[in-house]
């Protein structure tokens, strides 16, 4: 399967969750025989190869500002990925996933799954979204959580609309044979809407 990474920094991961859980999960799908893409800020990483242990890189401008840098660059891999053939687009975190509706309506038959790493409304103490839009994209429960895909969290006190505490979930036919959700942790969750 072809397969794309969005909402990352990039990789190789200098710092951060996500951009570790992005490292090792691309890493293991090329590893399993997928064709992996992973787009990437050229100013997150030195690495300015076009490969990386077998994942391809994708380097893509943004607006290196503290609120643009992200959703500017997941905007240009969005438009990018609909010109690619890709079977799968995973897009990681809540605000990244507001994006996943422009090949959702693009590219119907394309995958879509969403990786929420954290609420982002409660990362920052004192933080709240902006507006209405603000509200929606930065909640699990809007944004990417209510479209039609694969929907999967890190820990599952984090899954939308949930308690903090919860049995595992998986859809018809469980996820093991799935090319993403079989290759990580227990307790991903199918369609968490």
């Amino acid at each position: 399967m072809k397969i794309a990474l969005i909402g990352q920094k990039g990789i190789p991961a200098r710092s951060g969750g996500i951009e570790r859980h992005v490292e090792e999960l691309s890493i293991r799908l090329a590893r399993a025989g997928h064709d992996v893409y992973v787009y990437s800020r050229k100013h997150y990483t030195q690495y300015q190869k076009n490969k990386y242990k077998g994942v391809n890189l994708i380097y893509l401008p943004s607006l290196k500002t503290k609120h643009l840098d992200a959703i500017t660059h997941t905007f240009f891999a969005s438009l990018d990925a609909l010109r690619r053939d890709f079977d799968i687009i995973h897009y990681q975190g809540v605000g990244p996933s507001t994006l996943s509706f422009i090949p959702r309506l693009l590219k119907r038959k394309v995958k879509i799954i969403s990786t929420f790493h954290c609420r982002d409304q409660f990362h920052q103490p004192g933080h709240r979204p902006h507006g209405k839009a603000g509200r929606g994209g930065q909640h699990p429960q809007g944004g990417g959580g209510r479209q039609k895909g694969y929907c999967r969290t890190v820990s599952r006190g984090i899954r939308p609309g949930q308690p903090p505490v919860l049995p595992p979930c998986h859809g018809p036919g469980g996820d093991a044979d799935h090319p993403i959700l079989g290759l990580v942790e227990p307790g991903a969750d199918p369609d968490c809407r």
